[in-house]
């Protein structure tokens, strides 16, 4: 078609493709500048069939819900005259279908990765209630990062609204269609997961499960054929991911893997290695033998994802505080807990440790259903930040929300984006930008299923906030008790005092001397850990002499320890 403007809003170059309720084009978004795909819906085809104008509506509504980094996003829909136009963003790399075309057979890495964004994007829709009905690879987009782009909702079923088409109307392209939906019956988020399964077999094979010579033989194999053997088709491919394309691929819904969730789960394990490779006798797909050799002792339906950072040294004391924290984070009126104390005390490490055993708890389920946060746990380092307006960057890239240039600030596009989203967010050192608290305030208004967890050396002054305040490890308050070794302060003392000297062992004429540096420092983890780092070149008696003196001796030259925490006196002058 020649140029076109429409509503003074696009610009219409070119066609990129048609079918037969319309087509669509290259453009350019006229307010933005920016190149963009449209859309178009025919006006003799909405004649033909008047659903047709409430499809293209619904696709228009379910895409602007759904906000999310593998969803193509729609800039705008208008309406001009009798035509309709949906406005999205442009991926000039095409779609899955011309990838694997070009580059067969995709490496199983890519594959894994793909799968898992579409796995992502899915779970999304299936939370709002939204079934695709028409996975297949020209429905995945590809950024030009080489992420995935789930699109096309068209033919999308909507649970709280009313079906544009009924029971017995088959939606879909035939090739990915479930066992049920090819029977006409009323289908749930399964299918969707079939419609995946189908897809990902062709992602690993170079062909489709199910594919014959026509039509009607090709709905037959689909109700009545089993899987043929993925493994024997792609010899690389690992056992576990030819066990969950066969569990996508179960005829009966009942016996199929029962969400999207739990599939992005198994293909973030797989991705991390933690599933075993082995070549043992080739099982037959869907058998019990199958089934019991991917046994896993922990539910992987309760698998989260976190960022937390991974600790160097193990954890040490804390235990009641710990059990106080998880009860409290456990109420139901509990949304934001801080954690109070001066600089020093490990007010982060605690934080962990607590974001630790809710991931842990939930991969062994045994956690209350209030500590179970299936969109995970997030860590947010505040102290780097020295301007409040870099909270919302530094929360969007640590829970994965892109910003995108639709007029909404980047503050709406995070609540928008957290919103529904059932997780734990860690905000750590939150002194430095304490004026920034009242966007946890929206947070908690706008997100009510997530948790928040803070650590400050002042108080967010927030009416949600629980405080909990910090002391020192326990010591021992005289010099030669017989079980100081069972105190928190002394074992991480010694913790400290073996990096320093591997191997080094209290002796009984040593008890003194380390009861009185736990003291001194009254228990301070940051004060326990810069005195037994002087071990190498002080005897215990010297070191508890030189605190006595001043605390300039508790300080360390360590490069990849904080500035305000190399020395006692920059944690008071911080402070």
């Amino acid at each position: 078609m020649a140029q076109e403007i429409v509503a003074d809003r696009v610009r219409i170059d070119g066609e990129i493709g048609h079918g037969g309720m319309g087509a669509v084009y290259r453009g350019v978004y006229l307010p933005t500048g920016q190149a963009v795909a449209v859309k178009a819906l025919r006006p003799e085809a909405v004649q033909r069939d008047p659903t047709l104008l409430e499809r293209f509506r619904r696709e228009a509504d379910a895409l602007a819900r759904l906000n999310h980094p593998n969803i193509a996003r729609v800039l705008e829909t208008i309406e001009h005259g009798d035509r309709h136009y949906i406005v999205m963003e442009y991926y000039p790399r095409g779609d899955l279908n011309g990838l694997m075309h070009s580059a067969a057979p995709l490496p199983i890495n890519r594959i894994l990765r793909l799968a898992l964004e579409v796995a992502d994007a899915l779970t999304r829709a299936h939370y709002l209630d939204i079934i695709h009905r028409d996975i297949k690879p020209a429905n995945v987009l590809i950024a030009d990062d080489g992420s995935a782009k789930l699109t096309d909702f068209g033919v999308a079923h909507f649970s709280a609204k009313e079906a544009v088409t009924g029971v017995g109307t088959v939606i879909g392209t035939l090739s990915y269609l479930s066992p049920e939906a090819m029977d006409g019956e009323a289908i749930d988020a399964r299918a969707d997961i079939w419609s995946f399964g189908v897809m990902l077999f062709e992602m690993i094979a170079g062909r489709r499960p199910f594919d014959a010579e026509n039509v009607v033989s090709t709905a037959l194999a689909i109700l009545s054929q089993p899987t043929p053997d993925l493994e024997a088709l792609r010899a690389d491919c690992p056992v576990a991911l030819v066990d969950l394309v066969c569990r996508m691929l179960e005829k009966d819904p009942d016996a199929r893997i029962s969400s999207v969730r739990l599939v992005g789960a198994e293909l973030e394990q797989i991705i991390r290695g933690r599933t075993d490779r082995t070549d043992a006798a080739r099982l037959a797909h869907g058998g019990t033998e199958m089934r019991s050799r991917f046994a896993v002792s922990k539910p992987l339906t309760d698998l989260i994802r976190s960022n937390l950072p991974p600790q160097t040294t193990a954890f040490v004391g804390r235990e009641q505080e710990i059990e106080a924290l998880l009860r409290l984070l456990g109420e139901p009126e509990t949304r934001l807990v801080t954690l109070l104390a001066p600089g020093g005390m490990g007010k982060t490490r605690l934080a962990l440790e607590v974001a630790e055993r809710i991931v842990q708890a939930s991969a062994d389920h045994s956690t209350s259903r209030a500590l179970r946060f299936p969109d995970g746990v997030s860590f947010v380092e505040l102290a780097p930040l020295d301007d409040a307006s870099l909270i919302v960057p530094a929360v969007a890239d640590a829970v994965g929300c892109s910003f995108q240039a639709d007029g909404r600030s980047p503050a709406d596009q995070l609540l928008d984006f957290l919103s529904e989203k059932r997780m734990l967010l860690v905000l750590d050192n939150f002194e430095h930008v304490l004026e920034g608290a009242l966007l946890v305030g929206d947070l908690l208004r706008r997100a009510p299923q997530m948790r928040f967890i803070a650590t400050s050396r002042e108080r967010l002054n927030l009416q949600e906030e629980s405080l909990y305040r910090i002391e020192g490890l326990t010591f021992p308050e005289w010099d030669t008790p017989e079980d100081a070794l069972e105190y928190a302060a002394v074992k991480l003392f010694m913790q400290g005092a073996r990096r320093a000297l591997p191997g080094y062992a209290l002796t009984a004429d040593d008890l003194p001397f380390v009861s009185q540096i736990c003291r001194l420092v009254e228990g301070m983890p940051l004060g326990l850990l810069l005195a037994a780092a002087w071990l190498d070149n002080l005897t215990l008696a010297e070191i508890a002499q030189e605190i006595r003196r001043g605390l300039d001796i508790l300080a360390t030259e360590v490069r990849n320890v904080p500035e305000r925490q190399r020395s006692m006196r920059a944690v008071f002058d911080y402070s």
